[in-house]
This record gives structure tokens, C-alpha cells and sequence, in this order.
């Protein structure tokens, strides 16, 4: 029952809510054939020193240890002596903790939020080390007590820089290749533009060259976006395109007459080139002209 259930729930996810049932089959061929890219091979050590050795960048130290010693502490207490009554919730935690992280260390391609489930693991270990804490003994609940106090002040810290001002850092060694907020508004800032424009539609928007992602789930809500290794020739006709760094000024020549260059940051280090068909510019221009 457990097998069919997951099945029927990967199957609705992958097809859409089973409109489109080529997406389960796609979902099992992505296996054999997805490429990365270079720079994600990382040692067998990458999440252990990532977790565990507390880091400084962008002025905040980043660690995760002391949630890491509460969940040995709660383990300890499970496979010792005198266990809790959640003893066997925290063996299983613990075991499937340990299973994930050796997984994914294992893998050569690694990133920080491969580590969710692991690392949820943790935390919901690290919960279960105030289980039975009334039997502990006073060294042992001073020890509990202090780690959780330090715990929640430095994983509040790291959580309200995570989501504030270094959301989008490359400084953030949790955020990984961050998108620029530039391009984290761009959807409705596109939106906006259609929205003044009803009669001329901002579609088909055009993506020319390689290594563009996160656009194509920044574009997601737009129906008609194509994704050219090079130039097309028609690329004149489209009112929105996007040009990464090698095919920038290829574009921008075929563009010049037709379309408004607007630069943009895609990724840290990684520029993208927009342009703008000049009636939607100008029409944007008079309606907002800041």
C-alpha cells in the first residue's frame, strides 16, 4: 500500500494532476540522461564541514553544531541505558539520519539543499534530546539547557540573514549560485508590462544561449517561451529577449534597430543581456517613467 501510494503521488505531481501523463515517463528518462554542470563535484566531507565547522562570511558565522551535538545527545540517550520512552522513534530517526548522509556524501555532485532531508533529521533529533529530560541528571540538563538556548540565538541569527540581506549573497554558503533580486522581480515587472499593453501581447519571449537557468522558472507562468542555442533569424519578431553573455552582443547587433538593451544579473558573476521591443519600452516609459 505504502509502494502504491507513493506512486500515485509521484504520478500526479509529475504529469500535473494527470493532464499530462508524458511527465512520468520524462520524470524516469531524466535519470539516464541529465547532464550537470561543472563545479558541483564536491569531496565525500562537503556537508559534514558545511553543517558542522562554523564559517565567517558576509559578516555572520554559519554553523549548524550546536543542533548537531542535541541530536548525538538525544541519540546517546536512546541507544544507551535508561532510554527514554521515544527511544525507538529517535533509533529510527537516527539510523535514517545517518543512511541520508552517507548517501548524499557519497554522491559526488552535491549541493546545500540536497541536505534538507538529512539535515530536517537532525533538527527533529535535536528535538527529541529534552525527551525524558526531567530523569536527566543536573550536569546532563545544564547541558541540554545550554546547547538549546545557543542553538535557537545562532540558528535565528543565520535563518533571519539567510532570508534578509544575504539572501541572494553569494556570501551565503547555504544559498548556493543565488539568483540576482534583480531577476527575482523581473516576472512582475513583466507582468506589469502586458497589463498596460492589453492589445499587444509581451509573448513569445525568447532565451538565447546557454546556462540560463533560473529563467525558465522565472518564465514559468508565460506560455510561449522559446530556448535558442543561438540567434534565431526571426529573433526581431519577439518582444521580449534574453541573451546570456556569449550571444550578448550578437543580439544586441540583430536587436539595435528594434529592441531596448537592458542589462541584468542573472547569477553571481553571470550577466544577462534583456531587450525590450522599443514600443513596449516606451509605452513602459510613459507609463512609469522612473
Amino acid at each position: 500500500m505504502a509502494g502504491v501510494t507513493a506512486m500515485i503521488t509521484a504520478a500526479f505531481f509529475y504529469t500535473d494532476a494527470f493532464r499530462d501523463p508524458r511527465g512520468m515517463l520524462d520524470a524516469v528518462k531524466t535519470i539516464f540522461v541529465y547532464e550537470t554542470s561543472s563545479g558541483h563535484d564536491k569531496s565525500f566531507s562537503y556537508y559534514a564541514k558545511l553543517f558542522t565547522l562554523p564559517v565567517k562570511s558576509g559578516g555572520t558565522w554559519w554553523f549548524g553544531t550546536p543542533v548537531i551535538l542535541l541530536a548525538a545527545t538525544a541519540c546517546i540517550h536512546a541507544f544507551g541505558k535508561n532510554p527514554p520512552p521515544q527511544a525507538r522513534v529517535i533509533r529510527f530517526i537516527a539510523i535514517s539520519a545517518i543512511l541520508h548522509a552517507l548517501a548524499y556524501s557519497i554522491i559526488r555532485y552535491k549541493n546545500p539543499w540536497l541536505a534538507c532531508l538529512p539535515w530536517a533529521q537532525v533538527c527533529l533529533l535535536a528535538g527529541f534530546s529534552l525527551a525524558g529530560f526531567s530523569n536527566r541528571s543536573k550536569f546532563t540538563k545544564a547541558w541540554i539547557t545550554a546547547l538549546a538556548l545557543v542553538a535557537i540565538v545562532t540558528q535565528t541569527v543565520q535563518s533571519s540573514n539567510a532570508t534578509g540581506r544575504l539572501a541572494s549573497d553569494e556570501r551565503n554558503p547555504f544559498a548556493y549560485v543565488p539568483t540576482r533580486q534583480d531577476l527575482e522581480d523581473l516576472e512582475p515587472w513583466l507582468k506589469k508590462i502586458q497589463a498596460i499593453s492589453p492589445s499587444q501581447s509581451i509573448e513569445p519571449i525568447a532565451v538565447i544561449g546557454n546556462g540560463y537557468w533560473p529563467l525558465p522558472w522565472v518564465l514559468r507562468s508565460f506560455e510561449k517561451t522559446g530556448y535558442w542555442p543561438s540567434p534565431p533569424s526571426d529573433l526581431a519578431s519577439m518582444p521580449i529577449v534574453f541573451a546570456m553573455p556569449e550571444h550578448a552582443a550578437a543580439v544586441a547587433k540583430q536587436l539595435e534597430a528594434t529592441h531596448q538593451p537592458l542589462p541584468r544579473g542573472l547569477r553571481a558573476g553571470v550577466p544577462v543581456m534583456l531587450f525590450v521591443q522599443r514600443d513596449l519600452w516606451q509605452l513602459w516609459m510613459r507609463h512609469d517613467p522612473k
